[in-house]
């Protein structure tokens, strides 16, 4: 659900639509935070920071997650089209 919502959410962006796409990815944060899914949270928040760059709080907890667990943070993603 959680990788799902993320996928949605990009797309649903990419394709004009950054409001509806930010609410999917939205539900998918709220579905990972419950299922305590920290690398799908990051993956959400790093999506979330692509889709809406003014909000550097969700990039900034996306890398915190990625360094506890050893990861590296996705490339960026251009939405810009």
């Amino acid at each position: 659900e959680a990788a799902l919502a993320r996928v949605e959410g990009l797309a649903l962006a990419a394709a004009g639509s950054g409001g509806l796409g930010i609410e999917r990815i939205d539900e998918g944060i709220a579905t990972a935070r419950r299922q305590e899914l920290v690398y799908e949270l990051a993956m959400l928040l790093s999506a979330r920071a692509a889709v809406e760059p003014d909000d550097p709080a969700a990039r900034q907890e996306a890398g915190e997650l990625l360094s506890r667990l050893g990861a590296r943070a996705p490339a960026s993603q251009d939405l810009s089209g």
